[in-house]
């Protein structure tokens, strides 16, 4: 064993300095769990509000195509209404389907659905992008628009300007 100028060992040194490194690691080992355990119950929470905004978004909906059902039933449309309540129906079973499942059970599900079946989980996804943005492109244009904005301009004669 070599001596240093001050007579202890280097074998000693490296051993106080390994153990240091040892307590460093752990505890950034310690932290990193801790932070990883934050964030996944984040995420499950985020996800968790957006599953509950999800199914409220799915009962409107089928409550308008029930009632979209009914008028149509009245204006003696019974084939185009039959089709109208079969697709309620699927909206409420898809609803139902959601409100039974926590979100770590409908990761999974999506999960196992894009294992056996990449080709209609990818269709599916784009799908939903594209109704999703739509959606949120016609009720932006909505929400920002003014009644004002959308009539034309009225001169002071009474005929519209264009």
């Amino acid at each position: 064993m070599q001596s240093n100028s001050d007579g202890t060992g280097s074998g000693v040194v490296d051993n106080q300095t390994q153990d240091r490194l040892n307590q460093v690691v752990d505890q950034a080992q310690d932290t990193a769990g801790h932070v990883t355990q934050q964030a996944k119950q984040q995420a499950t929470t985020h996800l968790g509000s957006q599953k509950d905004r999800a199914i409220d978004s799915l009962v409107t909906v089928a409550q308008a195509l029930r009632q979209t059902s009914q008028h149509l039933h009245q204006q003696e449309q019974g084939m185009i209404a039959g089709y109208v309540d079969q697709v309620a129906e699927r909206v409420e079973s898809v609803t139902n389907h959601l409100r039974s499942r926590d979100v770590l059970q409908l990761l999974s599900e999506t999960q196992d659905l894009a294992r056996r079946r990449p080709g209609l989980f990818i269709g599916s996804a784009v799908a939903l992008g594209f109704v999703g943005g739509r959606f949120l492109m016609s009720s932006g244009r909505f929400a920002t628009a003014s009644p004002s904005s959308t009539l034309p301009p009225v001169s002071a004669s009474g005929i519209t300007e264009l």
